[in-house]
C-alpha cells in the first residue's frame, strides 16, 4: 500500500467550482483501490451495493451494502474493493464551510469542534441503523440534484448536505458524542479565538505558550486561560498538543521518518513527550498506529 498523500483538488464540476461534489464510483471494471490520502473537505460514502474495506485514521471498517461511512476533514482514509464484487457507492464532498451559515456562533458549537478533531465519533453507520430514516433518500435525491443540474440545485444540494450532517449531529448526540460546549460567547470572542486557531494551524511547529495565545486573543491570562476551557473543553496546550498528534498521524502514515524525528517535526520537544501524548490522545502508541495503519 502506498503512503498517504495529499489530495488537493478543487471539488465542483465543469467550468465552474462549487464546495460540494457528487458522483458514484464503482468497481465493475477492475479491482478499485484507493491509496491513503487526505484532505481537507469532509466526504461521505453511501453504498448502494457490494461491499468495500475502508481505512479511517488507521483503522479498517468493512463497508456493506445500505451502510454509510463518514470520513471527517483531514483524516487519513484509504478504499479497497475487490472486482470480482459488484461495488457501488455515492460519494458526496463539501467543505465544510457550507455547514457554517452564520460564520461564527454555528462554527463555534457544531463545525470546530469536529474539523479540529476534539471528539470521538462514529464513523461507520451500519445498514440497519439507517433503515428507515432519510438518510437513503437523502443521499440519492442529493445526488440526483448534482447529476441533473436543474435550477437552483446549488440551494438542493447545500440542503440535502445541511439535512445529512444534522441528522448524523443528532445520531451523534444520542450516543453521548456532544460537539458543543453549550457555552453562550460572545461575538467578539469568537473573532479572538478564530485568530488564534489560524495562528496554531501555521505555526503548530513552534513553541507557542498559553501567555502568547493570550496575547494573540488579546485577553488576560487568566480570562483567556478561563474562557479557552469552557469553550474548548481542553486547556490550550491540550488544545495544541491535539493539533500537533493530528499532524503526526499523516507523518506515521505517510513517511519514512522514524518517532523521534516525527515528534521533533510536529514541535514536541522530546520523543518520549510525543509517546505518551499520541497515546493519551489516540488510545495506541505511534508505533502500533503506523503498524495498524499498514494492515
Amino acid at each position: 500500500m502506498q503512503k498517504p498523500y495529499f489530495e488537493e483538488i478543487k471539488i465542483g464540476w465543469g467550468d465552474a467550482q462549487y464546495p460540494f461534489d457528487c458522483q458514484i464510483s464503482d468497481n465493475r471494471k477492475k479491482d478499485f483501490i484507493i491509496d491513503p490520502h487526505w484532505h481537507y473537505y469532509i466526504e461521505i460514502l453511501y453504498f448502494l451495493s457490494g461491499q468495500a474495506k475502508v481505512l479511517l485514521g488507521g483503522e479498517w471498517f468493512a463497508a456493506n451494502k445500505g451502510d454509510m461511512v463518514f470520513i471527517n476533514a483531514c483524516e487519513v482514509h484509504s478504499i479497497i474493493a475487490e472486482k470480482d464484487i459488484d461495488t457501488r457507492y455515492i460519494v458526496l464532498k463539501f467543505d465544510p464551510e457550507i455547514l457554517n451559515m452564520s460564520k461564527s456562533v454555528f462554527e463555534m458549537k457544531y463545525i470546530l469542534p469536529l474539523t479540529l478533531g476534539n471528539i470521538s465519533y462514529q464513523k461507520l453507520f451500519k445498514a440497519k441503523e439507517l433503515d428507515f430514516t432519510v438518510i437513503p433518500r437523502l443521499m440519492k435525491d442529493t445526488y440526483r440534484e448534482f447529476q441533473n443540474k436543474n435550477y437552483g440545485f446549488e440551494l438542493a444540494v447545500q440542503t440535502g448536505i445541511c439535512n445529512i450532517f444534522l441528522w448524523v449531529i443528532r445520531y451523534w448526540e444520542q450516543k453521548n458524542v456532544v460537539l458543543g460546549t453549550g457555552t453562550v460567547l460572545k461575538e467578539i470572542d469568537i473573532q479572538r479565538f478564530g485568530r488564534l486557531f489560524d495562528y496554531v494551524d501555521q505555526n503548530y511547529t513552534q513553541e507557542i505558550s498559553a501567555k502568547k495565545a493570550a496575547q494573540i486573543c488579546n485577553m488576560s491570562y487568566s480570562y483567556f486561560s478561563r474562557k479557552f476551557k469552557q469553550v474548548m473543553g481542553k486547556t490550550f496546550i491540550e488544545y495544541l498538543n491535539h493539533v500537533r498528534i493530528r499532524e503526526g498521524e499523516k507523518l506515521l502514515l505517510g513517511s519514512d521518518m522514524n518517532i523521534t524525528q516525527i515528534a521533533m517535526a510536529v514541535g514536541f520537544t522530546s520523543s518520549s513527550y510525543f509517546i505518551k501524548q499520541f497515546k493519551r490522545i489516540k488510545g495506541v502508541s505511534p508505533k502500533k498506529y503506523r503498524i495498524k495503519g499498514y494492515k
